[in-house]
C-alpha cells in the first residue's frame, strides 16, 4: 500500500516541479537573450567571459548577467538573460591554450588583454551584439 501511495505522488511532484521551475507567478522584468562574437586583433577570442552590469546611473535597475566566451561566441540563455537598457560591459579573454605559470594552472590559457570595459544600450528584445576588443598601442 505504501508503495502505491508513493507511485501516485511522483506525477504530482513532477507537475509541481514543472510549475515552479517555469516561473509560475514570477514577477519582474522580462529577460532577453544576448549573443554575438568577441574578437581581438581580428581573431575570435578562444576562451573568456563577458559580464553585463546594469548602468544604474543611466536608469537601468534590471538584473546583471554574463556568459562564457567559447571560440569567439557568447550567448546568455533567455532564462538567465538580461533586460534591455544601458549596460556596462566587461570582457576578459584568454588564448585557450591551457598552461601552468608560476605554479598556477591556467585552464583557459594566458590572458590576451587587460579586462576591457565598454558600455552598450540594448533594446528590449533578443539581440545580437559583436564586440571587437581594441589592441592597445605600446609606448
Amino acid at each position: 500500500m505504501m508503495h502505491a501511495t508513493r507511485m501516485r505522488l511522483i506525477p504530482v511532484m513532477a507537475l509541481l516541479l514543472f510549475v515552479v521551475s517555469n516561473g509560475c507567478g514570477k514577477s519582474g522584468p522580462k529577460n532577453f537573450e544576448f549573443s554575438g562574437t568577441v574578437t581581438h586583433n581580428g581573431s575570435p577570442v578562444k576562451r573568456g567571459f563577458i559580464i553585463f552590469e546594469p548602468d544604474f546611473e543611466k536608469g537601468n535597475s534590471g538584473p546583471g548577467g554574463g556568459a562564457e566566451i567559447r571560440e569567439g561566441k557568447y550567448r546568455t540563455p533567455k532564462e538567465k538573460g538580461v533586460v534591455g537598457g544601458a549596460y556596462k560591459i566587461k570582457i576578459v579573454g584568454f588564448d585557450g591554450n591551457p598552461t601552468t605559470e608560476s605554479g598556477e594552472e591556467l585552464a583557459d590559457g594566458k590572458p590576451l588583454f587587460d579586462p576591457y570595459h565598454t558600455t552598450v544600450e540594448f533594446p528590449e528584445e533578443d539581440t545580437t551584439k559583436d564586440f571587437e576588443v581594441p589592441v592597445k598601442s605600446k609606448g
